[in-house]
């Protein structure tokens, strides 16, 4: 384990992505004068296997992080709501997200890479999952769950430093649980 752990850290640093995911526009509004509480769940797949501590293969903590400050502004941006906190047990509505990567890498390919220190480059592709689902808790009603999903491709290696500057991993990330994000804000209905 210590050593996929090893290679995995080495082969991060030098990373590019893309990313593919739906596009949608329908926009509903709630009343700007209510509060929501977020609720985040995460699960963490690798090769299929849950893992119990996302330290396992990424920088986990920083990107949950990242994720919730994330999300919190993107809602915030949505103007759907006049504040947004997370589990915040006294707001009018309750969003409860559940974020799944599911990643999927070839250890032998991983190993190859780190040992020869990236110039053999190596892949993984990570399955995003959102589901969504809003609570109006005055009223005691919810929606149906709204799932959206993406795919992204990460590239490591020495060679992909040529194309970092223009595909990020990192920012790939971000840019992909935003629009993931605004797809269950924007077809959730209660």
């Amino acid at each position: 384990m210590k050593i996929i752990i090893l290679v995995t850290f080495l082969t991060f640093s030098t990373s590019c992505s893309t990313i593919d995911y739906e596009k949608n526009s329908k926009l509903i509004k709630y009343t700007k004068s209510s509060i929501l509480s977020v609720h985040i769940g995460y699960e963490y797949y690798l090769n299929g296997k849950l893992m119990d501590h996302p330290l396992q293969f990424s920088d986990g903590v920083i990107d949950i992080e990242k994720d919730y400050k994330l999300i919190i502004q993107k809602i915030k941006d949505g103007n759907q709501f006049s504040n947004v906190k997370i589990d915040f047990p006294a707001a009018e509505y309750e969003l409860e997200l559940n974020i799944i990567f599911k990643n999927e890498s070839n250890l032998a390919l991983a190993f190859i890479s780190g040992v020869t220190f990236t110039l053999f480059p190596s892949i993984i592709d990570s399955d995003l999952e959102i589901q969504g689902i809003l609570y109006n808790r005055r009223l005691g009603i919810k929606s149906k769950k709204i799932i959206a999903s993406g795919k992204m491709r990460t590239y490591f290696g020495i060679l992909q430093l040529i194309y970092m500057p223009f595909s990020n991993s990192s920012k790939n990330r971000e840019l992909l649980i935003s629009n993931l994000l605004n797809q269950i804000m924007n077809d959730t209905e209660l």
